[in-house]
């Protein structure tokens, strides 16, 4: 449909590359967020240039779904009955009207933060009704590398388990290979990016039929793209503890590597998918129990943390009290003395009557 709106998707990992992924669709005319409202840290010094309100809106969506089985969506992608949930608590209604909204301009729109990965049941629903052509970007790092630099994050934010961080790679990885399937998309190695950026890009704007802006490509290729940002190289001999799920994750990545490439594509894939969905439905169950024990902490979290907020009050309550008090000591005392004095003075005058 030729007045079709349009959407570029960067599903991904965090620490995946989504960031770059997602400034590069600016090279070919895809609307990104404004630069005002890009959040820059320590962890991303470029930016992450995710859209604030559909970052807001994903984190609502994830909490929502939580409360559902009292799970912590964080690492399985949503559930048909999780969607169901979700659209009859009205979330359908508002997620529609947000992208509506986000698409009043004439420009395609750029959009990503890592959790879309595992909310596109929820979201491809959305897409549909609201008549909108999806195009996917699916950002590709070694995940050796990609838990190497959430380790050195975790350094600050706090530690997370290893086997944890590999099951998170691995589902969101099949979550965005399954659920793009049938619309038009590209699978992006983030090394490859850093070594040719206008190779990379160029493959982008074939697979998603847009096209090129020459002085921005320049300026991506020149001002952005920084090679001394990307770290940890070469982990291959880090977490060998961590067993099957490390040895998962690399033979996911070998054999998706060369779709990134250009020398295979993603029907050659079909048959991998389908090894892979084995080991990942033997591993779901306690993948689940994972979430519904993050669920049981942070509420647990919740409880300490309002509990903590009402000694902490009762604490000041109870120290304005003293104040009070030892100031109506300091008044009575004042007032006695006060008393003292004239009693002091009546018995002077009585004596001299006398």
């Amino acid at each position: 449909m030729k007045n079709q709106k349009r959407i570029i998707v960067v599903l991904g990992v965090y620490r995946s590359g989504t960031s770059a992924l997602m400034k590069s669709l600016e090279v070919m005319g895809v609307r990104l967020p404004d630069p005002s409202e890009v959040r820059f840290n320590i962890f991303n010094e470029k930016g992450y240039w995710e859209d604030l309100d559909f970052f807001s809106f994903n984190l609502k969506l994830t909490q929502a779904a939580a409360v559902l089985e009292g799970r912590r969506r964080e690492i399985m992608p949503l559930t048909e009955k999780e969607v169901d949930f979700l659209c009859e608590q009205g979330f359908f209604e508002k997620a529609s009207q947000l992208l509506l909204e986000k698409l009043s301009g004439s420009e395609a729109l750029g959009i990503k933060t890592s959790s879309f990965s595992i909310l596109l049941p929820f979201w491809k629903k959305v897409f549909e009704k609201c008549n909108v052509k999806a195009s996917f970007v699916i950002a590709l790092r070694n995940p050796l590398n990609v838990v190497a630099s959430i380790e050195a994050a975790q350094e600050i934010i706090g530690k997370q388990d290893h086997q944890k961080s590999f099951w998170i790679w691995i589902s969101y990885m099949l979550s965005s290979l399954e659920q793009t399937e049938g619309y038009e998309r590209v699978l992006v190695d983030y090394d490859e990016l850093l070594k040719d950026p206008a190779r990379e890009i160029e493959r982008i704007a074939h697979a998603c039929q847009l096209e090129m802006i020459d002085e921005r490509l320049q300026t991506y290729c020149d001002d952005f793209i920084d090679r001394s940002l990307c770290h940890f190289h070469g982990e291959q001999d880090r977490f060998l503890e961590d067993g099957s799920c490390r040895a998962f994750a690399v033979e996911m990545y070998e054999k998706l590597y060369p779709v990134a490439k250009g020398v295979s594509d993603f029907q050659e894939l079909k048959s991998s998918l389908e090894k892979w969905r084995a080991p990942f439905l033997l591993a779901e169950p306690l993948l689940v129990l994972v979430e519904k024990a993050e669920y049981e902490v942070k509420k647990i979290q919740a409880t300490l943390q309002e509990r903590e907020q009402i000694i902490t009050s009762l604490h000041a309550q109870v120290n304005e009290q003293m104040h009070s008090l030892a100031n109506c000591y300091t008044t009575v005392h004042q007032r006695n003395l006060q008393v003292a004095a004239l009693m002091k003075e009546k018995a002077v005058i009585s004596q001299r009557s006398g």
